[in-house]
């Protein structure tokens, strides 16, 4: 305050001056200049009473300094604003992350929109990273590893947060019971571009999922290799893949155990160890997927939800042992393939596999689709439902 009397006292009299001082002080001692100053706004200089020549700057020119009037909450955790011109703003804190420190802290602050891997970064064992509401970590094509020894969640996302263009890798050494690796409870999430490894040498028996909960949407290149010992689920939450390249392959695994789509995407699943779909339903539209699981079945079902629809241009491959894993031949616990497609639009369905057949009903709404059964064409001749192992025999279907 004694500080800005004494300006005051400057500007408005050189007679207040010589009242309080035995010598006038001179421009240059009160630090004024002739000088022009860059980074000083055109209208924030203050002339020295002594001499008009004499200039001070006391309004910073914000450009000059380095502020700019860009967008920067994307990339920036922390802002600082021109103290003459908020609008104009400078990045104090960028969202990088090259630890596991600075990627965990940023993630769970909800400063980003995205933070972005400058390389790749190892979570230490047994501990786990949280992505807040509207956050996306962008792994820059870095790998993220993680490992443990016990059941946890080893990422948690909340609403509109995800990963792109990263490789995960997780390994588990020891019991992976209850372990959920992606868990987004409540939540609608996005990867894009991502690859992901899971090794497991458990070998006690247990259930543990890659995604366990949550809405995934997928989209680009998506490659995931499940190599465990015993029982894994690829995933208990909705997986809503769209314009995906998909590539996955999994041991001791069941695939889908909720609601899947596949919209404008191509791909192949291949499950060794157990069933591609567990009472549930898949959507095709658009797109080319390959169901493949070579030792087991499509199909578990026992409470009359397992349906597969093919919409508009899909073409869906199943290749299996056994179509379904039940014994029975209920009508009320037949798994269901269902022709949705427009007839300027068909769709196709190729089966490759002959064990079982009479547990799937198929359902046609046109004659433009097409089933191909162990390499022979069929073409329904009418809408309707009938067993898959009775097509060969069916009026309803013609040979080609």
């Amino acid at each position: 305050m004694k500080y800005v009397l004494f300006l005051i006292a400057i500007l408005f009299s050189n007679q207040a001056v010589a009242l309080n001082c035995e010598k006038q002080p001179t421009c240059e001692e009160l630090n004024y200049s002739k000088e022009d100053d860059p980074q000083c706004a055109e209208d924030g200089y203050v002339l020295c009473p002594f001499d008009f020549s004499y200039k001070k700057c006391l309004q910073p020119d914000c450009e000059s300094l380095g502020f700019t009037q860009s967008e920067k909450s994307d990339w920036c955790a922390d802002i600082a604003h021109c103290i003459t011109d908020s609008a104009y703003t400078a990045c104090q804190s960028p969202c990088l992350a090259t630890t596991y420190e600075e990627l965990s802290t940023l993630a769970e602050s909800g400063k980003c929109k995205v933070i972005t891997m400058k390389n790749d970064i190892t979570i230490p064992q047994n501990q786990s990273i949280t992505l807040a509401t509207n956050t996306m970590i962008d792994g820059g094509n870095h790998t993220l590893n993680s490992s443990g020894n016990q059941g946890f969640n080893v990422y948690t996302l909340n609403n509109n947060s995800g990963f792109k263009n990263i490789f995960i890798k997780h390994n588990q050494t020891q019991t992976q019971e209850n372990l959920n690796v992606f868990n987004a409870p409540n939540a609608y999430v996005t990867l894009q571009n991502t690859q992901i490894l899971m090794k497991s040498d458990d070998k006690v028996d247990h259930v543990s999922a890659l995604f366990p909960t949550g809405q995934f949407e997928i989209s680009g290149n998506f490659t995931v290799h499940i190599l465990a010992q015993k029982h894994y689920v690829l995933s208990w939450a909705s997986l809503i893949f769209k314009n995906a390249d998909i590539n996955i392959t999994a041991t001791a695994s069941d695939a889908f155990v909720n609601y899947t789509s596949f919209t404008d995407s191509r791909g192949i699943i291949t499950i060794t160890g157990n069933h591609i779909l567990y009472d549930k339903e898949i959507s095709v539209s658009n797109s080319q997927i390959h169901l493949n699981t070579p030792n087991n079945s499509i199909f578990y079902t026992d409470k009359k939800q397992g349906t597969i629809h093919l919409k508009d241009n899909a073409e869906l491959k199943l290749t299996f042992k056994s179509l379904s894993n039940l014994s029975s031949t209920d009508s009320d616990n037949l798994a269901h393939i269902k022709f949705e497609s427009s007839a300027n639009a068909p769709a196709t369905l190729i089966v490759e596999g002959n064990e079982r057949l009479n547990l799937a009903d198929v359902t046609v709404n046109n004659t433009a689709n097409t089933l191909i059964l162990n390499g022979v064409t069929y073409h329904p001749k009418q809408i309707g439902t009938v067993l898959l192992s009775q097509i060969p025999n069916s009026a309803d279907w013609i040979q080609e």
